[in-house]
């Protein structure tokens, strides 16, 4: 409910929401592409946040990968606002792998803890508001194949996988069956062969 009240003080009724400019105009936090490789042996890095500093640090070893997948990006960026909203009061700590204090790192691939899930859960209520999804959801028939779930994840500035758990897992608005994500679970379950109607 936190992201929702960041969206309503932003006055933000409608997707794409723009992770970049929520952390610059509505937390007063800056972004930065600097190289944070040094940080870590694996050059997993996506980014970071400095509490100390107020600033977001995107890696640049990393930019081209970014900049061409906007989405992960979007979700990359709202993540580190997550642990700004989150965490910022607790992150007072050096982390494995940092020589500097208070940054919180985001990898490629994150071993999963409690602030990483709950700064990619805040990341994905602020880019995709449960009644924004439904009311795009709306515009499709009943059923969504690949290109249209592509297509919501562009509507939303997000990739098609975040969109995909999103609206699967964490919303559990759509049901997939055979290649198709059904609005109906007894319409995938039939889609499977799971169900007769006669």
């Amino acid at each position: 409910f936190v992201a929702e009240k960041i969206l309503v003080e932003a006055n933000i009724d409608k997707p794409a929401i723009l992770s970049d400019r929520v952390a610059e105009f509505n937390c007063d936090l800056d972004i930065d592409w600097v190289n944070l490789d040094k940080y870590c042996d694996d050059n997993e890095i996506l980014a970071a946040i400095s509490i100390r500093d107020k600033k977001i640090y995107m890696n640049n070893s990393h930019e081209q990968e970014l900049r061409n997948n906007l989405g992960r990006m979007n979700f990359t960026i709202a993540h580190e606002l997550g642990h700004w909203i989150l965490h910022k009061d607790s992150a007072q700590e050096k982390l494995p792998g940092f020589t500097d204090e208070f940054l919180i790192c985001r990898g490629i691939n994150n071993s999963i803890n409690d602030r990483e899930r709950q700064a990619d859960t805040f990341a994905a209520h602020l880019l995709m508001p449960e009644k924004f999804v439904k009311a795009q959801l709306n515009n499709f028939k009943t059923y969504l194949n690949e290109y249209d779930l592509k297509q919501m994840a562009n509507i939303f500035r997000v990739s098609k996988q975040a969109m995909q758990i999103s609206l699967v897992k964490k919303l559990r608005l759509l049901y997939p069956a055979k290649g198709l994500y059904y609005k109906s679970e007894l319409e995938a379950m039939e889609a499977c062969g799971q169900l007769t109607l006669f």
